[in-house]
């Protein structure tokens, strides 16, 4: 039987394991390679800091609400056509930005319009390692894919801190344009459709499937804490220049050396997670994980508020929440996958949209309440920790315990 990766010329392989490993990687630098440029950003537009981090909250759900429609309108137009049109749209996005960007509400804007084509960008990619790759190998592309998202927090706040620096605040955008035009390059030089099984609209977009998943409620709680685990991620990367750089006077190289360390954490808890799930129950990892971040977030709210709240005190309690979220975010995608096995691809997109307006909202509130102080950060942590830890609890009683699956 012809595998179907053998149905493409090495060169052809080259590009498409090309936009594998880079897509993900733009992902992850979405956020994070320009949030050591947010102070800079608001001096530069004499904003408020709340307007400035909005740029964060709108990028998110632009994301969010990209992924649903446009993995539809793939399935049935082709990945090829997606992948162009989008490459395209981020290039002219983040020029934009830098150019066409008189207030801080139109970089709001294309900020938004930058979040849909990532989007794009995003579904295709996943879907391309299923359109390509089977057995062994699709899992080995499914695990390059997740390396690769997860080191852009890694470097990115490292490579903005270098840009801000040196250049300003435009020069991160710039570097998106040029990876952009990359993009662009390997798409439109002469890319194949991976797709061979095109639908029609109204097969793609299957209501009585949407209906189904999205109104689960044991699926729409591991959105919410899919969606926490990240969005406190996020909400870091909102409130954390203007308190580290502001409150503890460090320079945008500093906060992106700081940051480098917070997305290694991550990395390390989510390396720490793969190996945990081979012994242990997934259900109970994921509870571990909220427990430690409430129990953590708990302490160093305290100690922030009442002792001295020095910038390493901060630092070791992020490091330690950013570990064991390593914990959580899988396993709730894990988690909400198993449910519905036969409409995997709608359950996907359902929540990567759903994941990305619940990030979209924490930055948005979190920008408008959190005061500059760690133990305000620490605070808002445990409400979203709380009330994540609890929903897990109703589904570990209302239905593990009645329907006697305890690997949830």
């Amino acid at each position: 039987m012809e595998l179907m990766k053998d149905r493409y010329s090495s060169v052809t392989m080259y590009q498409i394991k090309t936009l594998i490993f880079a897509i993900p990687f733009l992902m992850g630098l979405g956020i994070d390679l320009y949030v050591p440029s947010l102070p800079a950003i608001a001096n530069s537009f004499n904003s408020p800091k709340t307007a400035v981090q909005l740029s964060i909250a709108t990028y998110m759900f632009g994301y969010g609400i990209g992924q649903f429609f446009l993995g539809i309108i793939s399935d049935s137009l082709g990945r090829r056509l997606i992948l162009k049109i989008c490459s395209i749209v981020f290039v002219l996005s983040s020029l934009l930005c830098i150019f066409l960007s008189p207030s801080i509400y139109w970089l709001n804007f294309w900020r938004f319009i930058q979040g849909l084509s990532i989007a794009g960008l995003a579904v295709v990619a996943r879907a391309m390692i299923v359109d390509v790759f089977s057995g062994k190998d699709l899992f080995k592309f499914t695990n390059y894919f997740g390396l690769c998202w997860s080191l852009g927090p890694i470097i990115g706040p490292n490579i903005g801190g270098y840009l801000q620096n040196y250049f300003n605040w435009q020069a991160n955008f710039l570097f998106f344009a040029v990876y952009g035009l990359v993009l662009a390059f390997v798409s439109f030089n002469r890319f194949p459709e991976t797709n061979n099984n095109l639908k029609k609209i109204g097969e793609s977009f299957n209501t009585d499937n949407i209906k189904t998943v999205a109104l689960d409620n044991r699926f729409l709680i591991y959105c919410f804490i899919g969606g926490v685990g990240y969005g406190v991620i996020v909400l870091f990367n909102v409130v954390g220049p203007f308190l580290l750089q502001k409150k503890y006077l460090i320079t945008p190289i500093q906060y992106g050396h700081y940051a480098l360390l917070l997305g290694f954490a991550y990395f390390l808890g989510s390396l720490t997670n793969k190996k945990l799930v081979d012994t242990h129950k997934n259900g109970d990892i994921l509870m571990l994980g909220l427990s430690a971040c409430v129990a953590i977030s708990i302490t160093f709210s305290l100690w922030s508020q009442y002792y001295v709240s020095s910038l390493k005190i901060i630092i070791s309690g992020l490091f330690l929440i950013f570990f064991f979220i390593g914990f959580i975010v899988p396993n709730t995608l894990a988690n909400s996958m198993k449910i519905f096995p036969s409409r995997a691809g709608t359950a996907s997109s359902i929540f990567g949209t759903l994941t990305g307006v619940i990030v979209s909202v924490i930055s948005s509130v979190g920008s408008a309440t959190i005061l500059l102080t760690a133990s305000s950060l620490f605070f808002n942590y445990i409400f979203y920790f709380l009330i994540s830890l609890f929903l897990f609890l109703i589904i570990k009683i209302r239905f593990i315990s009645m329907n006697g699956d305890n690997n949830e």
